[in-house]
Parts: C-alpha cells; sequence; structure tokens
C-alpha cells in the first residue's frame, strides 16, 4: 500500500511528541498501569519483543496504518488511537497520553513487540470499560478521510498591476503587441481550473481572482488561509500560484517552479491548542513547517516535470529555485510559484500568446498535480 497523505500529519505529531517524552517523561509515568517499569536510572527493563503484531491486530480487528519507510505505526479502534514508532520506547495514546514499552522492533517484514505493549493496546482499544478522555480534535475517522479537499489557484498580478510586459512584433508585421502577464497566467489559470474540476470532482477549486481586478499580495495569502481555516482537520489544501517571468535580458528564458528556500521558519502554523510561548507550540511549529516545505518541493517537482513533457522540450527547464516570495512563504499549508516562462523573451512572448500552447502548460499544471494527490490522497479502501 502507498504512503498516503495523512501519515505526514502522524509523523508531526508523533515526532513532537517523542522530544516531549525524552525531555520530561519521569519515573512516575513509568509506573502507569501495563506499561514497562524504570529501573533506577530512568531505563525501560528490558523484556522481549516476541509478539506478532500484524497478526494480533487482524484477530482483533483493529486499523492498522503503517508507514515501513520511516518505521512509523498507527492502531485505530473505538475512536481511539495508538501512535508508535520502531526502536523508540513510548507509544502515544490519542496524542495526549505517553506510556513506556520496550522498543517495538521489525523482522522479515513482521513488526514484534512486547507484551507491555499488547497489555497497553488491549486497555486503550479493546476494554470498554477504560475511561476515555474524548479527542475532539483527533479520531479514527481522521486517518480513514483525511484528504485534499481544495486547491487555491492564484493568477499573479491583475487590474492595474499588469506584471511583466513583453512587446514583439510578428514576422512580417510592423504590428507590435504586447503580452501582459496578468492576461497569461489568467487563461492558465483558469483552464488549469477546469482541469482540475473534471478530473477530481469532490475537489473545490478557489480562485484568488478569476477576472481582470487587482488584488494585493497580503489579500491573496488571506484568501488562502482564510480557506484553510474553514476546512475540517480531516480536509487539507494545496496553494499555486502562477506567474510568467521578465527580465532586463531579452535573451532570458525558460520556466521554473519556486519554493521556499529550506531555512526559512514559517510561523503561526500550529492548529491544536496550545500556549504560543511552550516547548510544545515551537515543537510543533517547526516540524509542521519542514512538513510543509516537503510536501512544497514534492508539488513542485511534479508540476514542473509534467510542464516541460507537456511542451516537449519548446521552452527551457529553468528546474525548481527557492526564493522568499511573499504568497509562498505566508500561505499556512503546501505551496508553489510557477513561472510559465518569459514575456519579455521575444519568441517565448509568442509562445504564451498562443492558445494552443497555454492549453498544453495548463495540461502539465493539471497533471502534476494530479500526480500529487493521487500519491498523498488517502484513498476509500
Amino acid at each position: 500500500m502507498r504512503i498516503i497523505y495523512f501519515m505526514y500529519r502522524l509523523i508531526l505529531l508523533c515526532i513532537v511528541t517523542y522530544t516531549w517524552a525524552y525531555v520530561y517523561v519521569s519515573d512516575s509515568v513509568g509506573q502507569e498501569q501495563g506499561t514497562s517499569s524504570f529501573d533506577d536510572e530512568g531505563v525501560v527493563e528490558q523484556e522481549a519483543n516476541d509478539k506478532d503484531l500484524i497478526t494480533y491486530v487482524l484477530k482483533n480487528d483493529i486499523l492498522f496504518n503503517w508507514d515501513t519507510f520511516l518505521g512509523l505505526g498507527l492502531l485505530t479502534k473505538n475512536k481511539t488511537t495508538l501512535s508508535f514508532s520502531l526502536d523508540t520506547p513510548y507509544v502515544l495514546i490519542d496524542f495526549e497520553t505517553i506510556a513506556t514499552v520496550m522498543p517495538p522492533t521489525i523482522k522479515d517484514g513482521v513488526v514484534f513487540v512486547s507484551d507491555s505493549f499488547i497489555a497497553i493496546v488491549e486497555r486503550e482499544l479493546l476494554d470498554s470499560s477504560t475511561t476515555r478522555k474524548t479527542n475532539t480534535a483527533i479520531d479514527s475517522s481522521y486517518y480513514e478521510q483525511f484528504r485534499i479537499s481544495t486547491i487555491i489557484i492564484d493568477p499573479g498580478h491583475g487590474g492595474k498591476d499588469s506584471g511583466a510586459v513583453g512587446i514583439f512584433s510578428p514576422e512580417g508585421t510592423t504590428q507590435s503587441p504586447t503580452v501582459q502577464e496578468k492576461n497569461v497566467v489568467l487563461k492558465s489559470a483558469l483552464l488549469v481550473g477546469d482541469l482540475l474540476k473534471e478530473a477530481f470532482p469532490a475537489i473545490k477549486i478557489v480562485y484568488t481572482r478569476d477576472s481582470d481586478v487587482f488584488l494585493s499580495l497580503e489579500a491573496r495569502a488571506n484568501v488562502a488561509n482564510g480557506v484553510l481555516e474553514s476546512l475540517p482537520k480531516d480536509e487539507a489544501t494545496l496553494f499555486i500560484s502562477i506567474h510568467a517571468n521578465g527580465s532586463l535580458k531579452k535573451n532570458a528564458n525558460g520556466m521554473e517552479v519556486w519554493t521556499l528556500p529550506p531555512d526559512y521558519a514559517r510561523s503561526n502554523l500550529v492548529d491544536v491548542e496550545l500556549d504560543e510561548k511552550s516547548l510544545a507550540y515551537g515543537i510543533i511549529n517547526t516540524i509542521r513547517d519542514q512538513e510543509i516545505s516537503i510536501e512544497s518541493q514534492q508539488l513542485a517537482e511534479y508540476v514542473l516535470a509534467d510542464m516541460y513533457e507537456s511542451l516537449g522540450g519548446i521552452i527551457r527547464n529553468r528546474g525548481i529555485k527557492q526564493e522568499k516570495w511573499y504568497v509562498v512563504r505566508n500561505a499556512r499549508m503546501p505551496a508553489i510559484l510557477i513561472e510559465l516562462g518569459f514575456v519579455t523573451n521575444k519568441s517565448e512572448a509568442t509562445l504564451l500568446n498562443d492558445n494552443d500552447v497555454l492549453t498544453k502548460l495548463a495540461n502539465g499544471i493539471a497533471r502534476g498535480i494530479s500526480n500529487y494527490i493521487e500519491l498523498f490522497q488517502a484513498e476509500a479502501q
């Protein structure tokens, strides 16, 4: 089974809590019923990992999601979740409670756990008498249904802001038509949206603008983040900003896709209720930032590859680049900025002024987004 999109959010929460546990766990935690105990030095006492977890969960009808590459697992039943990681001496109950165990291991593709691990599973997932605090933010349905529900498409510039401008004279004429970035990217954006609607009828397409109007950079980011905030916690969104390039160098040419530099740290990414001054808040924000960066990079790779292929190489591939563009750094979701080509380059301006070429570019962008969604979308099994 492919690694589905929700596992990235599981990684975020698991790593955060494991980090918290490493710093704060005390001897008293180890004395919790059903967990392994600590010795005098705070080390979990050794016990055998001789229980086949796969066989056990199948026998007890427990939903088991597993990320082979990262060694992360999630057990779900009765709206309770238990997450764990290979070689980590903690399990996490509903992403709130820590319990200590002998670190799970894997051999020949089979995950093995200890008696204490099984005891926690029985108490938390199978024992109906166990009193649990209802986790209103996260329950089993979150992992079964997590999906990309909205794609925000942002055609750059508009209205009084024409963006880059190219003026050229077609061969054999004295006419000098003007190619404006705002018009090129709006046409492209609307085509991309139509293609995505056809491919994914259940996904909502939101445009920051769908006509020739001016919209500030702040307003564009606000549209994106407003959509994100309005979504249930089991839904995600992508932000695609579409532009065309310009340069004082008339021979500058090529398409490219931009993401944020890896050393740029976003803020205010935490989507759970925590004190902003707390250590946990800082850790979650940092890892959520890393998560978005990874997803944005993967999205950029898909889109650029398919754009280039869709045109058969007639526009040069300049690669994936990194810059702190306002809309990308302020969108609290996977975000990329696409440059279709240079309107200040005569040959590329001619191409970008051609509806057939724009349609091919739009097909490439939509196909790249589709490939990304298909890889990470949580599909009903």
